[in-house]
């Protein structure tokens, strides 16, 4: 239930606010008042595009905010979804700053507008000239028969299915493509791999043969200096270590007189003795310095295999190469999971499918038989609307293929006169007609679902008279389980209002204004008899609009 509107600077409106009730509402006002005013600030507050021109005073702010009692509304997966608190009073508000910077706001928490716009569409029906388009629209006749449906939770579970066989197909899609990717690269991965393998990455220690290599490429020089190097440490005459020896024997002979001159013999021995060693570490390595050609040929034929591959995949060492070796070897093994995954999506692709296949017949079986009983709920409204001859009937058929509704197509085919043969709806139902008929579809609904506060601007235009008595009356009924407003200019349909607020313009200090105001029962007999016969009411005009209130 909409429980409030506040409206603050906006279009000629200063501040109003309009506390509603249950019931009918009807909003009256001369052409030119400010009517319209009221269905724009709803705008905004449905998400329309913001415009600082729209403000009466440039330098303020534009505030639109609405309160609602949602308490009877299941809205609490939408407030979570949001991360929004809950609250049977909820209250959106939209604001306009002078610059033109638009914000919403649901329970004074800021949200994006396509959030404020949801909330709205959920707990408002706004119905104007251009909501005629709905007889257009293929969701729209599928809701009013299905709303007429044996089984009312058929059309959702079918779409709960639909969705899921969808969100499946998509999948398996994926699953294909990937896996076609990978058999198209599949050849050239197994030769990298092959490649890899055959270099038996996790054995070579690649600087180990580096230096063996260059060990074996110069052998012929590194036995030529290390044989100057032998000689120059073991030469009987002048060698290194025949020299020490002679030095030390000359420190011994004076070692005993000094604490310092033992030191510098025995530093003197400890290089003595650690030149023999070197020397003989030197002719072990130097035995097994040999020139071999055929390892040579094999070391730099595995390093050359190895340079190759590591330039080819851009990589700096064998570790690298390890890593792309082992990711080479996932691929094989994903494209076994790949196929593993298909052959479940497969199945389960097919299970929904016989699954939807059945949900699709009981849907077009049930739908055949909604069908015409909607037909003749809407015909009943017809009569009460003054279209006492009009007949409306569903034509079911079946889809080329299955859709997000359904495996049916439905058109409505429509006569508004006795003995001309049904045809579609939207060709032949003119202005007029196809108001009453979207109000008399709006009617039929209202009595089977619950919908949400509707809002009706000028649903009487083009009528009159004894019809537009018809229409209030319609209305009224319709307002026994909704609540209902309604911006009109017959008095026949305001007469039908548990409750009335009138529209006026003013100038003051050359400032022009709109106000609306609630009245009371005299104000209400004012106003319908200027209705019926202007602003000269007369006695018969008077006794009319009391007994449009009676």
């Amino acid at each position: 239930m909409l429980k409030s509107i506040e409206i603050t600077n906006y279009a000629l409106i200063q501040h109003v606010r309009l506390d509603l009730h249950a019931g009918l509402t009807a909003i009256t006002g001369e052409t030119g008042s400010g009517k319209s005013i009221i269905m724009g600030a709803l705008g905004l507050l449905l998400g329309e595009r913001a415009d600082s021109k729209s403000m009466l005073n440039a330098s303020m702010k534009c505030v639109i905010e609405a309160t609602f009692d949602i308490h009877k509304k299941d809205l609490r997966a939408f407030f979570v979804a949001h991360d929004l608190d809950h609250d049977d009073q909820t209250t959106i508000r939209r604001e306009i700053a002078p610059g033109g910077k638009s914000r919403a706001f649901i329970n004074d928490t800021p949200v994006a507008l396509q959030t404020l716009k949801e909330l709205a569409d959920i707990v408002i029906d706004i119905h104007s000239q251009h909501e005629n388009n709905l007889i257009t629209e293929r969701s729209f006749r599928f809701a009013l028969v299905d709303a007429f449906l044996k089984d009312p939770a058929l059309s959702e579970n079918y779409v709960d299915s639909f969705r899921a066989y969808q969100q499946i197909q998509k999948e398996l899609a994926s699953l294909e493509s990937e896996l076609d990717q990978l058999l198209k690269e599949q050849d050239y991965r197994m030769f990298q791999l092959n490649e890899l393998e055959q270099l038996q990455l996790e054995r070579l220690d690649q600087k180990a043969l580096e230096s063996e290599r260059d060990t074996l490429s110069h052998a012929d020089t590194i036995l030529q200096q290390l044989s100057l190097v032998q000689a120059g440490l073991d030469d009987d005459q002048s060698g290194a270590l025949q020299q020490l020896r002679t030095m030390r024997n000359a420190l011994q002979k004076v070692s005993a007189f000094s604490p310092q001159l033992t030191a510098f013999d025995e530093r003197l021995q400890s290089s003595y003795l650690e030149l023999r060693e070197l020397s003989a570490e030197l002719s072990d390595y130097c035995d097994k310095v040999q020139a071999d050609p055929s390892r040579l040929e094999a070391i730099n034929a595995q390093l050359s295999a190895l340079y190759h591959v590591q330039q080819k995949h851009r990589v700096q060492d064998v570790v690298e190469l390890i890593e792309l070796e082992n990711k080479l070897r996932s691929f094989a093994q994903n494209t076994v999971s790949l196929e593993e995954k298909i052959q479940v999506a497969q199945i389960n692709l097919t299970a929904q499918k016989s699954h939807l296949d059945k949900l699709v017949t009981e849907l077009t079986k049930q739908r055949g038989a909604a069908s015409k009983l909607a037909g003749k709920e809407i015909e009943k409204w017809f009569k009460a609307l003054g279209l006492e001859q009009a007949r409306i009937e569903f034509q079911l058929k079946p889809s080329p293929e299955w859709h997000a509704l359904g495996g049916d197509e439905i058109d409505w085919l429509f006569s508004a006169n006795a003995g001309v043969a049904l045809q579609p709806l939207s060709k032949v139902a003119s202005g007029g007609e196809i108001s009453r008929v979207m109000l008399a579809i709006k009617a039929t609904l209202s009595q089977r679902k619950a919908l949400p506060i509707l809002i009706l601007d000028e649903i009487d235009q083009g009528v009159g008279g004894e019809v537009g008595k018809k229409i209030g009356q319609v209305l009224k009924a319709m307002s026994q389980c909704m609540q209902l407003l309604t911006i009109t200019h017959l008095a026949q349909i305001a007469g039908q209002a548990d409750h009335q607020f009138k529209v006026a313009k003013h100038i003051h200090n050359g400032q022009t204004t709109t106000t609306v105001r609630g009245l009371n029962n005299d104000e209400r007999i004012e106003e319908l008899a200027e209705m019926i016969s202007g602003k000269t009411k007369s006695e018969a005009a008077l006794a009319n609009a009391r007994e449009l209130l009676n």
